[in-house]
């Protein structure tokens, strides 16, 4: 997760019609019944063990495997490393059935040269007539650490971002073995940003370069910091974190908030060992505001929120306080402090949110 300040701006841009749709899905979500076969389904297919896997294998505590047998040291855009990792997600993306993976070039004037996005999309006959993203960010940092060179020093960014990647693969892997929204008009893409902690430049060059005349989005949700589990709340459940604020466009964070509402709903039965905080709540403050790459899409007057574990101060006066990740944007940021149990209940939550708001789009449009 970034801490850079957010561009304030709003280019004008033609936007979906998404509330129908999002109301729809949030509706569905307060009925899925515990027994539901989707619920089975994401149970089976995303894994504590899968998630751990991914992460061990992109922080370096593993092999990074398939195109390179070697482990990575870093993902920073300036590190080498960050190549290495950028070819293995397309990879690993490309190894699902039913998937195509690529790279997005992009330049970055931080290192004087190209780095990637990485996109994979369903094959399918037909352009959809909506996209739902799932995202997380591909490049860590250490840059809390005294004498850290980002060409050279180790980033093993576990949990900022490798959890988030973790659970995008993985949430990719279960709708694209089963083809989960196979019918529905609305496509689900997969898209890991380069460069998040280089003021966002991987997500804001993919959203502006969105084309006008395709398909517009109706959602983006971003996995950032997803693997550190606090202490448990007094009725035993781990709080996460749904952020939805777009500060200075209220109808952008309306849009937003509605997206939100659907992945709370999702999770009250997914994952009902979790208790989601959405912000902005009473204190009418967002502290991951501008932070990650969903504000990329805010810029855009698009609905997106991030993920994150209990980082944050709030929502409200009433939450209980922060217990973030000591090892945020240091050496100590390793797999060994992850709980993947965790990450992977945030990570079916999220599956089920985003395969419930694509198969309650309809193809109306504003």
């Amino acid at each position: 997760m970034s801490g850079i300040a957010p561009d304030t701006r709003h280019p004008a841009r033609r936007t979906l019609g998404s509330h129908d749709a999002l109301e729809s899905a949030a509706a569905a979500a307060n009925e899925l019944p515990s027994d539901d076969p989707l619920i089975a389904r994401l149970r089976a297919e995303i894994t504590p063990r899968e998630i751990r896997d991914t992460i061990a294998r992109y922080s370096g505590a593993a092999p990074l495997g398939g195109t390179s047998s070697g482990r990575i040291a870093s993902r920073h855009v300036a590190h080498r490393d960050n190549l290495r990792a950028v070819a293995q997600l397309v990879h690993d993306f490309a190894a699902i059935a039913g998937l195509a993976a690529r790279p997005l070039p992009f330049w970055l004037d931080a290192v004087g040269g190209y780095r990637s996005n990485v996109e994979a999309r369903l094959r399918t006959m037909a352009e959809r007539e909506a996209v739902v993203l799932v995202t997380a960010h591909v490049d860590s940092t250490a840059k809390f650490e005294s004498g850290y060179d980002p060409a050279i020093s180790r980033a093993p960014g576990a949990d900022d971002d490798a959890s988030g990647m973790a659970a995008v693969l993985a949430i990719a892997r279960a709708v694209g073995r089963w083809g989960a929204v196979a019918d529905s008009a609305c496509e689900i893409r997969f898209v890991l940003f380069n460069a998040e902690e280089s003021n966002l430049a991987g997500s804001r060059r993919y959203a502006e370069t969105w084309p006008a005349d395709g398909p517009p989005l109706l959602a983006v949700v971003q996995l950032d910091m997803v693997g550190y589990r606090s202490r448990c709340l007094r009725d035993g459940r781990h709080p996460f974190e749904i952020h939805a604020s777009a500060s200075q466009c209220p109808s952008t964070t309306s849009w937003s908030l509605a997206i939100a509402h659907v992945i709370a709903a999702v999770a009250a039965t997914v994952a009902p060992d979790l208790a989601p905080h959405v912000y902005p709540g009473d204190l009418q403050l967002d502290p991951a505001y501008g932070r990650s790459d969903h504000s990329s899409f805010h810029r855009r007057d698009v609905g997106a929120v991030v993920i994150s574990e209990n980082v944050h101060r709030g929502p409200d006066a009433s939450s209980p306080p922060p217990s973030p990740n000591a090892g945020y944007h240091r050496y100590t940021d390793t797999v060994d402090a992850i709980d993947a149990t965790y990450a992977a209940s945030i990570a079916r939550v999220t599956a089920a949110a985003v395969v419930l708001m694509a198969r309650s789009y309809r193809g109306a449009r504003d």
